[in-house]
């Protein structure tokens, strides 16, 4: 033991010249006490040198062996520190200081800034040493939650640190440590047996022990000792000396645990809290048995959501970090998006909620202690920060004027008018009281910040007008755009100009409300805009406004259409819900086409590899889809601008940004048709021959999944075209062709499946051989994506392909293709991590039965089946998950079953390659993007290596590359349309290479 107290004076001599290790801070008095006032210096760091205002907070371990935090104001001293005082509690042992500014914090590099507390009778005071121990080791969970992001000390060092703490105050810590200490000593397994031992013995021979006491000592027989024997014995020994007691909670909470349903979770979560509710008190004993009451109480407030009994009894005593998520879940969605509720109904409960709130706020929870009371409240500001402008709007709806404008006035505090919503209902508000000051600086700040809506918009009108009653409605619209600051404008110009794309716009052909038969193709010479919405999609409608705002510009403009696509409806009287809202909103002007389920909508999104709505597109003159846009930020004027922008610059807009064959052509191009074998289908396609050409080598290129033209345009980029063109300079003929239902080919894509893609493969085959340029000995197919499966394919089953290039196609089962593709998908988005697992484990439950009865007539059964099964294990999940990790997630469950009961979808599922890749016989070059996300380089490659014998397959995993074989940054799908390559060279190098040398 020698050694230990060595080790410890050594390390409580550095401990105590914080100062003099690094020269950032300097206490004093060096040795304080309890009761002491200390002066603290602090010497900023590089990150804080430069702030205005610099603050200090101080995290306090106790004599009781508790944390304590608080506030540590400083002021400037100099040019070089900051000065603070701080009079210690006390009961002060241990303290640990961080400093931030504005936009950082400084905690020392990460090692921590810290200072010990003498006792008044001289030593260290008692919790000193544990603090210290505890802070540096994250893993306990007994330090300040956040404090380092990855310093941690080894478990020897915790041991030791605890262990002096305890040999020197024996009167309390063996009581207040004993578990970490335990769990310290875990790396000295046979000294861990004594001292658990020891320690059990100890706490059960203590004159005054409490149930807590005697929970520790069971959790040591059970964790520690592993005598299930004595825990049990102890365990009936406790529940019959305190029948309602510690041990009876963590019974029922063990019950909570276990339930494996809905129901049968709302039942125990209910009868837990109801016998045992939760207590300040009983914080650190809930800890060390690891009971969770946030837990306990999400799953009673969200399955029982619709209960207004259960919310009524329980949400007064819920803890702090539910009500957020309470409020979203029972008031804002039935109120605000769903409008299933008036706010005359959800306002009791809201206003229960917000005084709740209140009480948290001004009384601090025991488990929110490492925030200081400054944080503390700005913290709790933060929760509500957003659904304030609820409050406010329901507030408003139910008469309550005064206390609505006072919230507002409020908000507008922190938000400075960067929320159109909470402008409008503050305007509305002031122009109720009359008060013109106050109203004319919302209606110019809102505007400034190109946060305004209609109302707004009309009202500023008003007021200018009526104090320049001469003013043309040309002035009015001057002045209005004066206010706008010129530099956010400017920005949204900077990002509009950058989202320019430019691909062949897909052609529909839609019913109108009330009138006929639209058709994109009989638009041709004018701009037209489309907003793909849905009765059931609040951000669609509430987008509305600023797309009325942008139509209304254009009223005049002949050569500017605007239509509302109404998409993905599954109600059948959508048509009325349609007409009805029209009318509430005063949108009786707007063009509403109506989708056929969401036939266009798909084409379109493909097209940019995007999905969601609200999806706006404009499209110019030439037919050329420019710009797309998906969801709504949340302001009409921004919005209108943003349409604007886009407009205008469509009609000025080229191609010359994305890579596209330029002349001269040293090769000439034909628009060919020919048919399948039954003369079922009639192809449209382009042929280009080299100059001069001869017995020339020749390739059908064969697309991926999705409608597209001859020239493989994918997020505005021609890569089919360029492929073409760069082969057929160097002496290769290369046939490219609309797919089904595109262009001048005829048939239905979406009824079409891999195999019958593969015959129209050799359809195209068939057709080179009739071409006297072509050598019939090298005659093959180029296939990227899917369009490499329906190579292998038609390889397999016909002589007459000599070649297979694939382009990042299948070597792996169409299943393993899915969820390998899914998951990367998944983890390049931005949803929570948590959202990431409930999308995964959803595509887990779906995908196997989509795959097992590919071939039965009741998969839809199957699948909706499979999605009550995993609709109650997610809930149950969600219960369990912190609030701020699960909001807004969506499964497009509906468009999934509709794709998927398809004879694609069910096709491509079942695709094997080892029925497929075993029975090429001819050259193969397999290509991937080593930044695929779609096609994954590795497993697909290693496939066609199982299957192909190695002299017959070439393979290539190319670096830096994507899905559509461009250089990438960030490789994901919504960067394709960003970048201007098109096809990397290299990989038109590496094809030419291959055909050439056979």
């Amino acid at each position: 033991m020698k050694k230990i107290f060595s080790l410890v004076a050594c390390c409580f001599v550095l401990a105590g010249l914080v100062k003099a290790q690094d020269g950032r801070i300097a206490v004093t008095p060096v040795r304080p006490v309890g009761g002491n006032e200390i002066t603290i210096l602090y010497y900023p760091e590089a990150i804080l040198q430069n702030e205005n205002q610099v603050k200090g907070v101080i995290y306090m371990y106790d004599t009781t062996y508790r944390w304590q935090t608080f506030d540590l104001p400083l002021t400037r001293l100099g040019d070089t520190a900051w000065k603070g005082n701080f009079t210690l509690p006390a009961d002060a042992a241990f303290l640990a200081f961080k400093f931030k500014g504005d936009s950082a914090t400084d905690n020392r590099r990460d090692t921590g800034y810290f200072h010990m507390v003498d006792a008044a009778t001289g030593g260290l005071a008692a919790g000193a040493e544990a603090g210290y121990g505890l802070l540096r080791s994250p893993s306990y969970e007994l330090g300040v939650p956040g404090y380092f992001n990855d310093f941690t000390i080894s478990d020897t060092a915790t041991y030791m640190w605890l262990s002096n703490e305890i040999m020197r105050h024996r009167n309390l810590a063996p009581r207040k440590l004993v578990i970490p200490y335990l769990k310290a000593s875990l790396k000295f397994k046979e000294a861990t047996m004594a001292a658990a031992a020891r320690a059990a013995a100890y706490l059960s021979s203590l004159p005054d022990k409490s149930e807590q006491d005697l929970l520790k000592v069971y959790v040591i027989y059970r964790d520690f000792l592993k005598n299930a024997q004595a825990a049990d014995s102890l365990s009936k020994a406790i529940l019959a000396k305190y029948p309602g007691g510690h041990l009876a909670r963590w019974q029922a909470y063990r019950e909570y645990l276990g339930a494996k349903d809905a129901k049968a979770q709302l039942q125990t979560s209910r009868a837990l809290i109801t016998k045992f509710p939760p207590s300040e008190a009983d914080a650190d004993i809930n800890n060390v048995m690891g009971i969770d009451y946030n837990r306990v109480f999400r799953s009673l407030l969200m399955i029982g959501i619709q209960n207004d009994t259960i919310l009524k009894q329980f949400a007064p005593i819920a803890p702090f970090d539910r009500l957020p998520e309470l409020y979203y879940k029972a008031v804002e969605i039935p109120f605000d998006i769903q409008k299933s509720k008036t706010a005359a109904e959800v306002y009791p409960l809201a206003k229960l909620i917000l005084d709740r709130m209140a009480f948290y706020k001004a009384n601090k929870p025991a488990a929110s202690w490492s925030y200081s009371p400054e944080e503390w409240a700005a913290y709790c500001d933060e929760m509500f920060r957003y659904t304030n402008i609820i409050q406010i709007a329901i507030l408003q709806a139910t008469g309550r004027t005064q206390e609505a404008l006072e919230l507002a006035n409020k908000a507008q505090g922190y938000l400075k008018y960067s929320r159109a919503r909470l402008n409008d209902i503050q305007a509305a508000l002031l122009q109720g009281k009359g008060n013109e000051k106050a109203l004319r600086e919302v209606l110019e700040n809102s505007i400034r910040f190109n946060q305004a809506t209609a109302t707004i918009i009309a009202m500023a009108k008003k007021q200018y007008k009526a104090t320049h009653p001469k003013a043309t409605a040309g002035e009015v619209d001057s002045y209005l755009e004066s206010l706008k600051d010129a530099h956010t404008i400017e920005l949204m110009r900077e990002e509009v100009k950058n989202a320019i794309v430019s691909y062949t716009a897909e052609d529909f052909s839609l019913q109108e409300r009330n009138a006929g038969i639209v058709k994109l193709s009989d638009l041709k010479g004018k701009t037209v805009v489309l907003d793909f919405w849905a009765t059931w999609c609040a951000p669609c409608k509430a987008g509305m406004a600023g797309m009325k705002l942008a139509l209304e510009k254009y009223a005049n403009d002949p050569d500017v259409v605007f239509f509302f696509v109404d998409t993905q409806e599954h109600d059948a009287g959508y048509k009325e819900k349609v007409n009805a809202f029209l009318k509430q909103m005063g949108y009786n002007n707007f063009r509403v086409l109506f989708d056929k389920g969401e036939e266009t909508y798909a084409k379109y999104a493909s097209q940019i590899h995007t999905s969601g709505i609200p999806f706006k597109v404009v499209i110019n003159k030439e037919g050329k889809l420019v710009f797309a846009n998906v969801g709504y930020k949340g302001s009409p004027t921004a919005l209108a601008d943003e349409i604007t922008m886009m407009i205008d610059m469509a009609k000025g807009e080229d191609d010359s940004k994305v890579q596209a064959p330029r002349p001269p052509y040293p090769y000439t191009s034909e628009r060919i048709q020919y048919y399948n074998a039954d003369s079922s289908i009639h192809f449209g396609a382009t042929i280009t021959i080299p100059a001069n050409a001869k017995n020339c080598p020749a390739a059908v290129i064969l697309s991926g999944t999705g409608q597209q033209d001859r020239d493989g345009v994918m997020a505005g980029h021609p890569m089919f075209a360029v492929i073409a063109d760069e082969l057929s300079r160097k002496g290769i003929v290369v046939l490219r062709v609309d797919d089904r239902g595109v262009g001048e080919t005829t048939g239905d894509y979406y009824t079409t499946t891999t195999r019958q893609f593969s015959e129209d493969a050799l359809a195209g085959i068939n057709y080179l051989l009739s071409r006297k340029e072509v050598d019939p000995r090298k005659t093959g197919l180029i296939g990227h994506s899917e369009g490499g499966i329906a190579a292998c394919m038609a390889a397999a089953a016909s002589e007459k392909v000599r070649f297979v290039v694939s382009l990042s196609s299948m070597g792996i089962s169409g299943l393993e293709a899915l969820r390998l593709q899914n998951d990367v998908i998944i983890d390049k988005s931005p949803a929570t991590p948590t959202n990431k697992i409930r999308f995964k484990a959803a595509n887990s439950a779906f995908f196997p039965v989509a795959f097992k009865y590919a071939d039965a007539s009741d998969l839809e059964a199957r699948l909706r089946e499979a999605y009550k099964k995993w609709h109650i294990e997610d809930s149950i999940f969600v219960a369990a998950q912190p609030p701020k990790e699960t909001d807004h997630f969506f499964y497009p469950f509906e468009g999934y079953v509709r794709q998927a009961t398809g004879p694609w979808y069910r096709g491509f599922i079942t695709y094997d390659p080892a029925k497929v890749l075993p029975l090429i016989k001819v050259p193969v070059l397999a290509i991937n993007g080593e930044k695929d996300i779609i096609s994954i380089a590795d497993e697909n490659l290693a496939g066609f290596k199982k299957y192909i014998p190695a002299k017959q397959l070439q393979t290539w995993k190319v670096p830096g590359l994507n899905h559509l074989y461009q250089h990438c940054t960030t490789c994901t799908t919504d960067e394709y349309a960003k970048l201007k390559e098109t096809f990397a060279p290299e990989v038109s190098e590496r094809l030419v290479s291959f055909i050439g040398s056979l």
